[in-house]
C-alpha cells in the first residue's frame, strides 16, 4: 500500500506514462489512451497516478477528473478542475476564457516559473460515460500547448467506443497510444 493506504501505481504503468510524456521519443504534447474491459482497474490506476507517489512521474503536474457525472455538471466541473489547478499557482487569476487549451497554457506558464522542467498531465477517467459536450472542451492537437498531456481512460467494447473514436480523431488524429488488455492485466498481476 502507498503512504496514504491506497494501492500504489505499478511501476510498469508509471514507466509507460513517463516514457510517453517525459521520454526522449515523447510527443511535444498529446493524448494517451488507457483502454481495457470494464472492472479491470483503470480507475484505480488513474487515481494512484494522480497521487504522484512514483519518482519517475515527479516531473509531471497531475490533475485527475472523473467524467462519470450527470450531463448538466460534467463540463462545468471539468473546467473548474482545470481552473482550480491554475488557482493553485495564480490565486487571483480570473478566467476570461472558457477555452481549456488557454487555461492549460496559463497553468504551464505558472508551473514553469517554479519548476522549468515540469509538464502537465490531465487524467480523465470514464471518458466512455462522458456527455458529448465534454469532447468540445478538449483541446485539438493543433491548439494543445507543448508539454501538456491528457491520459484518457475508457472501457473497451462499449457501444460508445466507435462514436468516441470518431469524435476524438477530429480532436487529435494519430496522437494516441493504447495500453492493451494483455499488457494491462499483466500490470495488475504485479
Amino acid at each position: 500500500l502507498s503512504k496514504k493506504g491506497f494501492p500504489p501505481l505499478p511501476l510498469y504503468m508509471a514507466k509507460w506514462i513517463a516514457q510517453q510524456t517525459l521520454g526522449r521519443k515523447a510527443l511535444p504534447g498529446g493524448y494517451l489512451f488507457l483502454e481495457s474491459d470494464p472492472g479491470m482497474g483503470k480507475s484505480r490506476l488513474l487515481r494512484a497516478a494522480s497521487r504522484g507517489e512514483v519518482d519517475c512521474l515527479n516531473s509531471l503536474f497531475l490533475i485527475y477528473f472523473d467524467a462519470r457525472r450527470p450531463v448538466y455538471c460534467c463540463c462545468r466541473d471539468f473546467f473548474n478542475t482545470i481552473l482550480r489547478a491554475v488557482h493553485s499557482f495564480l490565486p487571483r487569476y480570473r478566467a476570461e476564457s472558457r477555452d481549456v487549451s488557454v487555461l492549460c497554457a496559463i497553468l504551464l506558464e505558472a508551473l514553469r516559473r517554479r519548476s522549468p522542467e515540469r509538464k502537465v498531465l490531465v487524467l480523465i477517467d470514464h471518458l466512455h460515460d462522458a456527455p458529448p459536450e465534454l469532447f468540445s472542451l478538449l483541446p485539438s492537437a493543433e491548439t494543445l500547448p507543448n508539454d501538456i498531456f491528457f491520459l484518457l481512460s475508457f472501457d473497451r467494447g462499449t457501444r460508445k467506443k466507435e462514436e468516441f473514436i470518431s469524435r476524438f480523431q477530429k480532436i487529435a488524429p494519430a496522437a494516441s497510444w493504447t495500453l492493451t488488455h494483455d499488457d494491462f492485466s499483466n500490470t495488475l498481476l504485479m
